[in-house]
């Protein structure tokens, strides 16, 4: 991979100063002793590529060889015991607004809050694989009415929109569900990406997000189209991370069609984030892999919790494979 960034970068002085800046990457080749063939042949050489991007402060470590490890998997099937969404207007209660409703989606409260407002957008259909696009953008539209309604009826400052896929990406509930939560304050990591992106301006007298995406669309990691951004970074948090910025309601169809790739691929459990508005960003979403959902291991250890990520994939493999995909369906 650093051999690879190198090549492409070299070719523009321009991007080349502007990787310098944000990014430092380190590599090293390791090879297992000779009896690693009897046990796993995959393993013998292996490749450890660790990014770090100083302006954000966050650093990756890449092993493409660490999905190829053995790993214990669960043989029992899943029973969806406690399910409210299947009988919704008997088992779920209206929030601060009441309830919003269209005929794919419905907004009720969430009776565990995370925030002052907290409501639960449910699907109609009970399972992923039978939801559509008009479903997707029917949910994104309610949802977006949701936030409107709690910021003029509430004053309310930052509006997240969480699409925790499966329970393997720590849904509570099988049926698929987004959480709409709003806050009269500014999280602190709001507030810290805030902070570090002005210092970037004061310093470089540049746009940090213009000049990543920029470095983003040299490497062939980044799509725009329409003022709308995806990019896949190289400090993701877990496997198969991809941002966007714009506006989701517009572009809903472009990120329905980036999951659905993903899905068909590998992705079998997934989480999604998007600030929908705050004083400090707004149009922002994140999209990460959890994993297999019969794995019994954890996707998250030790390094992931306490440190720094550790993740087994190539982004400019997945970046090619999802952009070729959109060129083609264009």
């Amino acid at each position: 991979m650093k051999r690879l960034i190198e090549d492409k970068i070299k070719k523009d002085k321009k991007i080349e100063e502007v990787f310098n800046r944000i990014f430092e990457i380190f590599e090293y080749e390791i090879n297992l002793d000779k009896k690693i063939k009897e046990i796993n042949p995959d393993l013998e050489k292996q490749t450890v590529t660790i990014i770090r991007d100083k302006i954000l402060q966050r650093e990756t470590i890449f092993n493409i060889s660490r999905k190829k490890r053995g790993i214990h998997m669960k043989v029992n099937v899943i029973k969806d015991f406690y399910d409210p969404f299947c009988n919704g207007d008997k088992n779920t209660l209206a929030d601060e607004l009441g309830i919003l409703e269209n005929d794919k989606v419905k907004i009720v409260a969430n009776i565990a809050k995370m925030a002052p407002f907290h409501s639960v957008l449910y699907f109609k259909k009970h399972d992923f694989d039978d939801l559509t696009f008009e479903d997707f953008s029917s949910a994104i539209d309610l949802s977006f009415e949701w936030f409107e309604k709690i910021e003029n009826n509430f004053q309310t400052s930052t509006h997240i929109l969480i699409w925790n896929y499966h329970f393997r990406a720590g849904a509570s509930i099988y049926h698929p569900h987004f959480q709409l939560l709003a806050f009269y304050h500014h999280p602190f990591r709001i507030v810290d990406l805030k902070q570090k992106l002005d210092n970037y301006q004061k310093e470089y007298h540049s746009n940090y997000l213009d000049d990543y995406f920029l470095l983003m669309k040299n490497l062939e990691l980044g799509f725009e189209t329409d003022n709308f951004k995806i990019w896949f970074p190289l400090t993701p948090l877990r496997n198969n991370e991809f941002n966007f910025y714009g506006d989701l309601k517009k572009n809903a169809q472009l990120i329905w069609k980036v999951i659905e790739i993903l899905i068909k691929s590998s992705v079998q459990s997934f989480n999604m984030i998007y600030f929908y508005k705050s004083n400090f960003i707004s149009n922002f979403g994140l999209f990460v892999d959890r994993g297999e959902i019969d794995k019994l291991t954890s996707d998250i250890g030790t390094l992931e919790i306490f440190y720094h990520p550790v993740v087994s994939f190539n982004p400019f493999q997945v970046a090619s494979l999802v952009f070729n995909s959109l060129k083609e369906k264009k």
